[in-house]
């Protein structure tokens, strides 16, 4: 998967997260909206670029994080 780091985005999903660990942090979230952005996005694993916006949000503390989908399906694991 080229231009998707995996490790960048776990981080940043802890950093958005009540739990330190990723087994933990990934089932804080669930997918609360997708859309199309015209203007190119940046994914939170740092891949560029992202159109189909993924907006993450966290049921413990209420953080939204937007992705694109393929960090949704292949790393968080939610479909998108």
């Amino acid at each position: 998967m080229s231009g998707h780091q995996e490790y960048k985005l776990i981080q940043e999903i802890i950093l958005r997260s009540v739990a330190d660990t990723w087994d933990k942090a990934k089932r804080e979230w669930f997918l609360a909206a997708v859309y199309t952005e015209k203007k190119p996005k940046t994914c939170l694993c740092s891949h560029y670029p992202i159109n189909n916006i993924c907006v993450l949000r966290n049921t413990q503390n209420g953080n939204e994080a937007n992705v694109g989908n393929v960090c949704v399906k292949k790393f968080v694991g939610l479909p998108s």
